[in-house]
């Protein structure tokens, strides 16, 4: 039988009337797993510990053959480790990475960051709103819990009647730009009984719920009246840069598939994935070089030994493990705190700020608990310990630790003024229509979305809005924070009328000029004296949005900007 339908036949969907056809179906997935992964094992390059006399120790450590950046998102790549499945009681040889022991006086400390791509994906929602949970998704990733069934995977598996991985496995690939004929696949493969008419109707009404609909605005697509469509959105915005950069660390876009060189098929979906998976790339570099900053400063004997994309493994000394154990939250903490003020929050929640359970352990498992129990390992394997930031900081030794930190004083660093990658995204919204852009896509009709466009572009043609329309809009606080700074609307006025006075000036000098004088020349000889302003230096220099150096360098060829 081949290898699609097995799992048909775990679940009960396939069977047979005779024992024998059962027997060799029950043989063929015991030892689908050993079958496919037997030479990759076999061929494992080992390293075994010499001592003198003697030829050969039993301890000894593999190497694993990782190719660093082996794919467009700079993921590692490796075909036997970083692809292990868990331990399944039914698989012969699953329980392979539980066979990686610590050598003695040694044990595992680690860690898998917790929804780590779903966050960065609601992170980079909510960076819109410049707060946590500020949209659908960014708040039901703070607030929901695994064990309670109210995060998003417990809730798509829910709605859909499917598995919480399998749910997993549809919230991904919707997140990354697959379409309703994708998801209409993956409904019925996981769920079988569905008919395709039914998983095409559940897809659609789920898409237009979440992804909501789409129109053209500026020659640019956008999403609008889904739960979603915010996070969307963003993602493609930063997918369809011309040189896209990961929203943390920069870090580019291979050049094939930037889009000066794409034709007719944009690859969005994998450029929309390439955004996240990168990004969660920069959070393990991040939190790598956190650790390794934070073991040397407090002298503890540990190092990495693997890491599984969003799962980290150091080797650490029986004596340093619960401290270990701390400066991996602690690491955590800073490379969430990095992402956070990168993406213009400058604030970290608390509920994952750190890991939910740090794992210390003396054998490579994904769980503490897990028994590893196969057809060829029928002895169970003892647990280890899974401590949370609570668990770490009742001990004594920790809180030892903490009393000793002398700490650095912060305001002693500069901290570099560069512009944020996400900082480029807004760079075309100019006041209200900043506001305005964020309404067009919260819109729960095609009626409000268009009174929006129609206002947004009608800015955008102009510039601006006039100063009436500023007036109330900022009278009515419905404009971003910020958009006029601390320049009242009478200063403004002030220098417009100011400006006037000035144009009918030089209106009166150019009369007096002799017919001789170029139309050319006479424009240079404009532009290059100085404009008047009534508005006071200080306020003509404040660092705000609105364009007042631009209003003060008037050149009366130009019209004014407001009528």
């Amino acid at each position: 039988m081949s290898k699609p339908f097995l799992r048909h036949f775990e679940q009960g969907v396939l069977s047979s009337n005779y024992d024998l056809a059962k027997d060799a179906l029950n043989l063929a997935v015991r030892n689908s797993y050993w079958t496919s992964s037997r030479e990759r094992i076999m061929s494992q390059f080992v390293v075994y510990q010499t001592e003198k006399g003697s030829s050969k120790s039993d301890l000894g450590m593999i190497i694993p053959q990782v190719v660093p950046m082996g794919t467009i998102t700079r993921r590692a790549v490796e075909n036997t480790w970083l692809t292990a499945s868990n331990a399944k009681a039914s698989r012969l040889g699953s329980e392979l990475k539980a066979m990686i022991q610590a050598p003695p006086g040694y044990c595992f400390v680690g860690a898998d960051v917790d929804s780590e791509e779903l966050w960065v994906a609601s992170l980079v929602g909510d960076s819109v709103f410049k707060i946590h949970g500020g949209t659908a998704i960014g708040w039901m990733t703070l607030e929901g819990t695994k064990n309670e069934g109210t995060d998003l995977h417990s809730k798509t598996a829910k709605i859909l009647g499917i598995s919480r991985n399998d749910a997993k496995v549809f919230n991904y690939g919707r997140i990354y730009g697959a379409g309703v004929k994708f998801a209409t696949s993956l409904l019925k493969k996981f769920n079988p009984s569905l008919s395709e008419e039914a998983a095409r109707k559940t897809a659609i009404e789920l898409y237009a719920a979440t992804k909501g609909m789409s129109e053209k605005v500026s020659k640019r697509k956008m999403w609008f009246g889904g739960s979603e469509s915010i996070v969307f959105n963003r993602l493609e915005t930063i997918a369809e840069q011309s040189q896209p950069k990961t929203p943390v660390l920069g870090a580019g876009i291979t050049s094939a598939l930037q889009k000066k060189n794409l034709n007719s098929n944009t690859f969005l979906p994998s450029r929309i994935n390439w955004a996240i998976q990168s990004s969660g790339v920069d959070y393990l570099h991040l939190l790598v070089i956190s650790m390794e900053y934070l073991l040397k400063r407090y002298k503890l004997d540990a190092r990495l030994s693997i890491t599984v994309h969003d799962e980290i493994r150091y080797l650490a000394k029986e004596e340093d493990k619960y401290k270990c154990a701390m400066v991996l939250q602690i690491a955590n903490l800073w490379t969430r705190a990095m992402f956070c003020h990168q993406l213009g929050i400058d604030e970290v929640p608390q509920s994952c700020a750190f890991f939910s359970a740090v794992d210390i352990d003396h054998v490579l498992r994904k769980e503490v608990d897990l028994d590893c129990r196969t057809p060829s390992n029928p002895t169970a394997i003892s647990p280890g310990e899974a401590l949370s930031i609570y668990d770490l900081l009742a001990k004594k030794e920790i809180q030892e630790l903490l009393a000793s930190v002398d700490e650095d004083k912060l305001l002693e660093y500069a901290v570099p003024q560069e512009a944020k990658p996400t900082e480029l995204l807004d760079k075309d919204l100019i006041g209200p229509n900043k506001s305005l852009f964020i309404k067009m896509q919260i819109a729960t009709s095609q009626k409000e979305f268009n009174e929006h466009k129609n206002i947004f572009l009608r800015n955008k043609r102009r510039g601006t809005q006039s100063l009436d329309e500023y007036k109330n809009t900022y009278e009515k606080q419905e404009i971003l924070q910020g958009s006029f700074g601390d320049v009242s609307f009478d200063a403004i006025q002030d220098m417009i009328d100011g400006l006037e006075m000035y144009k009918e000036t030089k209106k009166t000098k150019q009369a007096k000029k002799t017919a001789k004088v170029n139309d050319e020349k006479t424009e240079t000889e404009l532009g290059s004296e100085p404009a008047v302003s009534n508005v006071p230096e200080e306020e003509t220099k404040s660092e705000i949005n609105y364009p007042l150096r631009e209003m003060t360098r008037f050149k009366p060829k130009h019209r004014p900007m407001f009528r």
